[in-house]
């Protein structure tokens, strides 16, 4: 009995060194990804980013493959962005910043301003006050009501 029970502590002890481990690495590339967002920055090649999704959020619950798909939508990597902004939003669907970035995306990407605005408007009726979401939200509306009559 006594050697299962050490046997079975040794097995959880590595699993747990385990994540701790990716947890710290996270953390290590966190700081330059939410920098990058916070300056507007890309200091990064897609390349250097390494697969962080444990865990999840970072540490101001941001979703990490959010912070990622920034970077993939500036290296015109359409699948990835796209792929990365829809799995984030299940990671945290409270936050605008996903809807805004994936608003972004279809700008950027598709030139598909209908669908940008579906995103964007999801995002500034979460958080109207934010500047840059308020305004690509209402010169879209402007654009999209001008082509409409």
């Amino acid at each position: 009995m006594s050697r299962l029970i050490k046997s079975s502590f040794l097995i959880i002890s590595i699993f747990v060194i385990f994540l701790n481990f990716k947890r710290y690495e996270s953390y290590i590339i966190q700081k330059t990804l939410l920098y990058d967002l916070s300056e507007n920055k890309i200091s990064l090649k897609v390349e250097d980013l390494p697969i962080l999704y444990y865990p999840n959020l970072s540490v101001n619950t941001i979703p990490i493959r959010t912070l990622a798909a920034k970077y993939y939508i500036n290296e015109k990597d359409n699948l990835n962005a796209l792929k990365l902004l829809q799995d984030s939003n299940l990671d945290n669907p409270y936050l605008p910043i996903t809807n805004y970035l994936t608003s972004r995306f279809y700008i950027e990407q598709k030139n598909d301003l209908k669908s940008s605005f579906i995103y964007i408007k999801q995002a500034y009726d979460q958080s109207p006050k934010i500047e840059s979401i308020s305004a690509l939200y209402l010169k879209l509306k402007e654009i999209l009501e001008k082509e409409d009559k």
